[in-house]
């Protein structure tokens, strides 16, 4: 064989096809092994990754959305029972005053029957007392009502018995 460069040329094309041959199996012995490789394993894809953050972030949202909610639910709580335990002291006061109110008013109502009833009385006995003093002649009735300072009953007592003496 001479070296003419012939045959070092056509081996060339069959070193390259040979090349080109292993290369496209290994190739496609890739292709096919290592995504059933991966798949079989359960790696999460690009994408797969992407969605997660994007779900953790709406997640993390819609957790300090909430967060935030109950604490103005809380804050709004706190605010009512306030109202409530002041409205429920004020309702207390009241309720307090109208049961003096009430006890007062129950007391006054006795006495003003009482002081009626004695009025009533003292009316009779200055009606009485005016109608002996007519009959009698009001000079020594009165005047000893004056000087002794008697009572009205004292002065009932002794018409009664002058008049049952005479």
């Amino acid at each position: 064989m001479a070296n003419d460069g012939t045959s070092f040329t056509r081996r060339k094309p069959v070193r390259l096809f040979a090349a080109a041959v292993a290369i496209g199996a290994v190739s496609a012995s890739v292709g096919i092994i290592a995504p059933a490789a991966y798949g079989d394993q359960g790696y999460p894809s690009w994408d797969d990754v992407q969605k997660a953050k994007a779900n953790e972030a709406t997640k993390q949202a819609e957790i300090e959305k909430i967060t935030t909610l109950l604490t103005g639910l809380q804050t709004a709580a706190d605010a009512a029972s306030k109202a409530s335990q002041i409205a429920a002291e004020a309702y207390r006061v009241a309720q307090d005053e109208l049961d003096a109110a009430t006890l007062r008013e129950t007391s006054l109502t006795e006495q003003a029957a009482t002081a009626s009833k004695k009025a009533d009385t003292s009316k009779m006995r200055a009606g009485l007392i005016a109608a002996h003093l007519a009959k009698t002649g009001a000079q020594d009735l009165s005047l000893n009502l004056f000087l002794n300072g008697s009572s009205a009953d004292d002065l009932l007592e002794q018409a009664r018995n002058r008049e049952q003496a005479q």
